[in-house]
């Protein structure tokens, strides 16, 4: 069984394009990050994991309703913005407050240039929506 850090989908991983930030690999990566703090032990780090679970089945659930139109975390965000409910986009603040505010994110090869454009995302306010 290969190591757990060659085998886990990175953020690093994760395309940037012009149009933003591929929702699907966000997700996948976003989920590699539970698996790492599960290498811990169980009970070390459940209060992290499960903020980070709940916060990624929003933005998933959301995704899964809406993938034709949410290609990126950005068109997620402006579709989900035109709507009265809004339950993906104050996930999706939370999770990306999360993963730069963890120390051990910066083991799954977060590069300066995906971190810039989740602070994009966490800055975001109503009126960018």
């Amino acid at each position: 069984m290969a190591p757990y850090f060659e085998t886990v989908k990175s953020f690093a991983d994760v395309p940037v394009i012009a149009e933003g930030i591929d929702t699907k690999a966000f997700l996948d990566a976003s989920d590699g990050l539970i698996q790492m703090f599960e290498l811990f032990g169980p009970g070390v780090f459940s209060f992290i994991q499960s903020d980070l679970r709940s916060n990624i089945a929003g933005v998933r659930s959301r995704y899964e309703a809406t993938h034709v139109s949410s290609g990126t975390l950005e068109e997620l965000l402006r579709n989900e913005g035109k709507e009265a409910s809004k339950h993906a986009t104050p996930c999706l603040v939370r999770l990306t407050r999360i993963c730069r505010q963890t120390p051990l994110s910066s083991f799954t090869s977060v590069s300066n240039d995906h971190m810039t454009r989740f602070s994009d995302i966490t800055t975001l306010s109503s009126s960018d929506l």
